[in-house]
């Protein structure tokens, strides 16, 4: 019930944020994630406060935090929808609904196969040993990884926004690779020294033979965030194109390499899910991301 707004918060959201994108506003997102961040944090302590279970401290913190980030952004595109959005140049063909359904949907289908990911890889998880523990650790490791890999997510739009430009390809091309590399190397640091075991035992609070675990399979999503970088880049360039069946068609081979992945664990049936799974999210993104190259490679060298 708590998370019944979330879907409306998040689409009115993200429409008003590619507005102030478009119109040059890009602060305006970096402000609402900082004031999202302390009303989800606000409102969790909130709750924990008052003895609430926990599912609704989660759920009611998370909606909270994106409903006020929408007013925000609401509030602050109003002086772009009142001035440079009534003041901009007519395109040079209208927008029709099908147009914008060949476009939108296969982007729209793209999470939606992606966390169909996550519910499979528990289910793979409970089908093979020591199922708890690699439940337990599953949250905790995923959240680590999203977390370094999140900038790599957000260089998508800027992507988009310069992709247009002459002579950007190369350039967009080589930051991407420099600061997925910096990042995947900022994993395999974590992974590598005691920063992993502060993470799973200190902060997420996880016991020391599970906090152990995590500890010891997390070097294994390392190449996650210079996938993310390269995902981002080649989806860019695509949507810029307006060419977003491809990346529907990454995301499908996503899928089939996780269940596939998974299915192995389960027939061998000696793997630690946890050891299964991590793997095969990471050789999931890699063959996600030579899909989108090779979907992009002829607009790249046009480029």
């Amino acid at each position: 019930a708590w998370l019944l707004p979330w879907t409306w918060a998040i689409g009115d959201r993200r429409f008003r944020q590619g507005m102030l994108i478009h119109f040059g506003r890009r602060e305006v997102i970096a402000y609402g994630t900082g004031i999202r961040l302390i009303a989800t944090v606000g409102m969790l302590l909130f709750l924990a406060e008052m003895g609430a279970i926990g599912s609704v401290v989660a759920t009611a913190s998370l909606s909270t935090g994106v409903i006020i980030e929408a007013a925000y952004v609401r509030l602050r595109s109003r002086p772009v929808i009142a001035g440079p959005l009534t003041q901009a140049a007519a395109p040079d063909q209208p927008l029709h609904l099908s147009k914008l359904l060949r476009f939108y949907v296969p982007l729209a289908l793209t999470p939606m196969l992606v966390l169909a990911a996550q519910p499979i890889g528990a289910a793979g998880m409970t089908r093979m040993p020591d199922p708890l523990a690699s439940l337990a650790v599953w949250a905790p490791l995923g959240g680590m990884i999203f977390l370094v890999r999140s900038v790599g997510i957000a260089y998508n739009e800027v992507v988009i926004r310069l992709a247009s430009r002459n002579g950007s390809g190369p350039v967009l091309r080589r930051f991407g690779w420099i600061a997925g590399l910096i990042f995947s190397g900022l994993m395999l640091i974590i992974s590598l020294t005691p920063l992993a075991d502060i993470w799973f035992r200190d902060i997420v609070g996880l016991k020391p033979e599970l906090a152990q675990l995590g500890v010891s399979v997390l070097w294994l999503g390392a190449p996650i965030p210079l996938m993310t970088f390269l995902q981002s880049f080649y989806q860019g360039v695509l949507v810029d194109r307006h060419r977003t069946r491809p990346i529907t068609e990454s995301v499908v081979i996503y899928l089939c390499i996780t269940v596939l992945g998974l299915g192995l664990g389960i027939l061998h049936g000696g793997w630690v899910g946890l050891v299964v799974a991590i793997t095969t999210c990471t050789i999931a993104n890699i063959g996600q991301t030579l899909w989108l190259f090779i979907g992009a490679r002829d607009l790249l060298k046009a480029s």
